[in-house]
Parts: structure tokens; C-alpha cells; sequence
């Protein structure tokens, strides 16, 4: 499993309505693709100064979330997918799936 954590004044969430990419979300993208081995967990926790705590994780590292419904977004780095969403209804409603995936 690794995790990047990152903490920021402002993040420029209106990107996610109008299909804009985040210069910042797309360098920590690709700086965990840097730091992770091969068929390794990941995701990036990040926190928004006064906003919230939020996840970035890619969509198929997701398969347990199945057609569960939740508030996320998508957002597209390399063509590939990631759901972005809020971090703490994220890690609560999944931790078990995530144990499992780190095992």
C-alpha cells in the first residue's frame, strides 16, 4: 500500500464540472506512479484548507465499490480513471475492502 498526503490552501474543484485538468492533481499523480511498485495499492489523501479532506484513488483499484452510490467525482489523468471524493465517508465505508486489497 502507498499513500500520498498532501495539504493545500485551495484546489480548483469547478475543474471537475467543466472537464479541466488540475496541474496539481496531475503532478500527484504522477508522483505516486514514481514512488509505487508494480501491483501496489494506492491513492492520494489530500486536504483543502477549510473545504475538507478528499481521495484520490484509481477506478479500477475500486472494483469492491461495485454499483454502490456514492458522491464522487471522475477525473481522467493518461487516460486512465480516478473517483476523487470525500475522504473520511470514503475510508469508512470501504476500510475493510481496502484491508483486504493491502494484504
Amino acid at each position: 500500500m502507498c499513500v500520498e498526503c498532501k495539504f493545500y490552501k485551495e484546489f480548483p474543484f469547478h475543474h471537475f464540472l467543466i472537464n479541466k485538468s488540475i496541474p496539481d492533481l496531475d503532478d500527484w499523480i504522477g508522483q505516486q506512479y514514481d514512488a509505487i511498485e508494480e501491483d501496489s495499492f494506492w491513492f492520494i489523501a489530500f486536504k483543502i484548507n477549510r473545504v475538507g479532506s478528499y481521495i484520490v484513488i484509481p477506478s479500477d483499484e475500486c472494483e469492491f465499490i461495485k454499483n454502490d452510490k456514492f458522491s464522487h467525482s471522475l477525473y481522467y489523468y493518461k487516460d486512465r480513471e480516478f473517483i476523487v471524493t470525500e475522504f473520511e465517508d470514503f475510508i469508512t465505508r470501504y476500510k475493510d475492502e481496502i484491508f483486504k486489497k493491502c494484504n
